[in-house]
């Protein structure tokens, strides 16, 4: 039988962490929940996940600084990261795109629902 997929969400709103691992754990995911990028980053080095749901506002090591360790490493720069952030112009997405983020989702323009769907999406397409 196979093991459920493991989602890192690091996102440091408790309200958004909590509705977000909501949804995943009903979808089938097998979440972590972490607040900061040094959290994420010695999760990765310790663990093994399918995909990383990263926010780009954090405490300490922003979320893109976390992307640009993950793709400059080769041990991890092929695991999957989502951008979720506040940050929604065009331009703030083409630079999460530019540091490597596999999808960049706007918190304002999406729904935990559809952050599941595209999750999905990109761990099929692996």
């Amino acid at each position: 039988m196979n093991q459920a997929p493991s989602i890192l969400l690091v996102e440091d709103d408790l309200i958004l962490q909590e509705m977000y691992r909501i949804r995943l754990e009903q979808a089938g995911f097998r979440v972590t929940e972490l607040v900061s990028g040094e959290e994420a980053l010695r999760a990765i080095a310790n663990n093994k996940f399918d995909l990383v749901l990263l926010d780009i506002m954090l405490p300490g090591v922003s979320g893109l600084d976390v992307l640009a360790e993950l793709k400059d490493n080769d041990s991890t720069k092929d695991l999957p990261v989502i951008m979720l952030s506040a940050l929604s112009t065009d331009e703030d997405k083409m630079r999460g795109r530019e540091f490597g983020a596999t999808d960049y989702i706007a918190k304002s323009e999406s729904t935990p629902r559809e952050v599941v769907a595209k999750i999905k999406s990109i761990l099929d397409a692996k």
